[in-house]
């Protein structure tokens, strides 16, 4: 996916240097260092982000500052999500919030001390992701195997009409809509059209900025892709990898 291939936030630790983080799945992020981290998601601005911060779904992109410190950031599934916490993540799309607002106490708290000592971010990553594996193994929701089944296919088809992944799952058009917002942050179409975007964008990225590419990926042709780049990136996927290409 293009999240592992373009600059992220965790790039932002040369003074000064802004980086964006394209929209996707929750995160937690986890600030390193003397100094202060701030970002923007839309019209919404954070600084400084806290030691540690959730990032909840996202459908914009989000840029981000640095003054020496760095951050490090470790994705959380849908089903990570449930087994985390009881807020919908709805509620949090496209925001960042501090753990005990998603009553996530414990986890901070545990998280606080593994990470006292550690100074890699390969470490920080390493715990971070133990650390929810823990807290979530056991997760006694009725809902796992929707979601379960839902990341399969967000992850591994084409697939972008609700209706046909409902039929899939096996599940209401209107029950998948509530696990979707609920668990994945937005409506299911919302999820699928973005994981087509962000598989487009890569093969955009990839390909040296060949078009035909992108619309490969599903697409009827330049300016449907245009479309959801102005919905997701609100910008040219040209004028998206000239800002973070290196200069």
């Amino acid at each position: 996916m293009i999240r592992a291939a373009l600059p992220t936030a965790r790039a932002a630790r040369d003074p000064g240097l802004p980086s964006w983080t394209l929209p996707g799945e929750a995160r937690v992020l986890v600030t390193r260092g003397p100094g202060h981290v701030a970002t923007t998601i839309g019209n919404r601005h954070y600084a400084p982000l806290p030691a540690i911060a959730i990032v909840g779904p996202t459908s914009k992109p989000r840029l981000s500052w640095s003054d020496a410190a760095s951050s490090i950031e470790i994705p959380l599934t849908a089903l990570d999500w449930c087994g985390l916490t009881d807020v919908s993540a709805e509620t949090i799309a496209d925001r960042i919030v501090t753990p005990d607002q998603l009553g996530m106490e414990a986890f901070a708290d545990d998280l606080a001390v593994l990470l006292s000592p550690v100074h890699s971010e390969q470490d920080v990553a390493r715990i971070v992701r133990g650390l929810i594996a823990d807290h979530v193994v056991g997760t006694m929701s009725t809902v796992v195997p929707q979601i379960r089944a839902l990341m399969r296919i967000v992850d591994d088809t084409m697939i972008v009409d609700a209706t046909a992944v409902a039929d899939q799952v096996g599940l209401a058009p209107h029950t998948l809509r509530r696990i979707a917002l609920r668990q994945f942050g937005f409506p299911a179409k919302t999820v699928l059209i973005r994981r087509r975007f962000l598989h487009a964008m890569d093969r955009f990225r990839t390909s040296g900025m060949d078009m035909s590419s992108a619309v490969a990926c599903g697409y009827f042709d330049s300016s449907h892709f245009l479309r959801d780049a102005k919905r997701f990136l609100g910008m040219t996927p040209r004028r998206f990898l000239a800002s973070v290409a290196p200069h």
